[in-house]
């Protein structure tokens, strides 16, 4: 992602924010308490459904127009907030002097929003679990990391600074769970990224999620590498991929990984997927924790998944939550507990206003 992407983001914030304002001007003489009130309900509901359209919905408005409603979001929360604070100022000052006011707080509302929301999705945390196991007999550090969009939501200097955190953190395996890159990378954006893992004194194991293979380039121009660019990048950086297979990492560990349900790809089913030694910890990754039912019959002891972003933008997190979605944290499904990542980026814009971002530093260890 490049600076004049940045520069578009701004110029769309403060266009939406002048359309937003009109309808104010307008209504300067006519908002009672209660009008106020059912407006504020109003910029709220349009807020979040517009939230839910860019990010949880994959339609040509959100490829075409996601910066735009992005910004249109983020000065509908923030109008809605403002308003709400200058409802008693109204009251004792008149309409006049309060619309005036809540013009002034709206606009700051909305840039202290759009600062947040844009530096949280170029800071990316270490988010550190323990996880204890009988079955365990030595301890491991992996370090799990899902959803980087490569070139849709960061800098390239972000993720270069990321992956050398990564790397400081001296981890035994680092688990790469889908969505590295996505429609909006660009060949040599795909090409730098790899080679960076592949620059890690580790192995590196790969998933694939709902966009490494561009299945919506259409939409935005066509796809600017094939997946033989891809398979190609990660055998000349030795990154290994699972699909819909297993493999031991040790003489305790098993570390299976499955093909992404939701790019059209028919997965194998669990039954066929050849029988795993007994005993031993199973590591799961599968880039989507929605196929619940798989996750249960899986008979792994911990599963890895990314795809939700943590919502990305306030407050789907509880929505999806709400509609029975693993959304960011620990779930249970039968004998199978599953992690649900942030993410280490977000998709499309660079704002974010759910959870930080972050990869996931896993130390397993015996039970004692």
């Amino acid at each position: 992602m490049d600076i004049g992407r940045y520069i578009i983001w701004i110029l769309l914030v403060i266009v939406a924010y002048l359309l937003l304002s009109c309808p104010r001007f307008l209504l300067r003489d006519h908002v009672g308490t209660v009008l106020r009130i059912l407006l504020i309900l109003g910029k709220f509901v349009a807020a979040i459904f517009i939230a839910y359209v860019i990010v949880a919905v994959n339609t040509r408005i959100a490829w075409k127009g996601g910066l735009f409603f992005a910004a249109l979001y983020a000065v509908l929360l923030a109008d809605a907030a403002a308003d709400l604070l200058t409802i008693p100022y109204g009251k004792k000052k008149g309409k006049q002097k309060g619309w005036k006011v809540g013009m002034i707080l709206s606009a700051l509302c909305a840039a202290v929003l759009v600062l947040y929301g844009t530096v949280n999705m170029q800071m990316v945390h270490a988010n550190r679990i323990t996880i204890h196991s009988d079955k365990l007999t030595q301890e491991y550090k992996v370090v799990f990391l899902a959803d980087l969009h490569a070139g849709s939501s960061q800098s390239m200097a972000t993720i270069r600074k990321t992956i050398r955190k990564i790397s400081e953190e001296e981890p035994d395996y680092v688990l790469l769970g889908g969505d590295i890159t996505d429609e909006l990378t660009e060949k040599e954006e795909m090409e730098q990224v790899y080679q960076m893992f592949g620059e890690l004194d580790v192995p590196v194991w790969f998933i694939y999620g709902n966009h490494d293979r561009q299945p919506n380039s259409e939409i935005v121009g066509g796809r600017t590498y094939t997946d033989d660019d891809l398979r190609a990048m990660f055998e000349k950086n030795r990154i290994r991929v699972l699909e819909d297979e297993w493999t031991e990492l040790s003489e305790d560990l098993v570390l299976m990984g499955r093909d992404d349900e939701s790019t059209g790809v028919d997965r194998i089913a669990l039954g066929e997927i050849s029988e795993r030694p007994a005993g031993k910890y199973v590591l799961l990754l599968d880039h989507s924790p929605y196929v619940t039912d798989d996750t249960a019959a899986s008979g792994a002891d911990l599963q890895l998944s990314g795809h939700t972003h943590a919502g990305q933008l306030f407050p789907l997190r509880l929505i999806y939550n709400l509609t029975g979605h693993d959304a960011y944290g620990f779930y249970q499904h039968g004998d199978t507990t599953t992690y649900v990542s942030a993410g280490a980026s977000g998709w499309n814009f660079p704002f974010r206003t759910e959870a930080q971002c972050q990869y996931d530093v896993i130390e397993f260890q015996p039970e004692e």
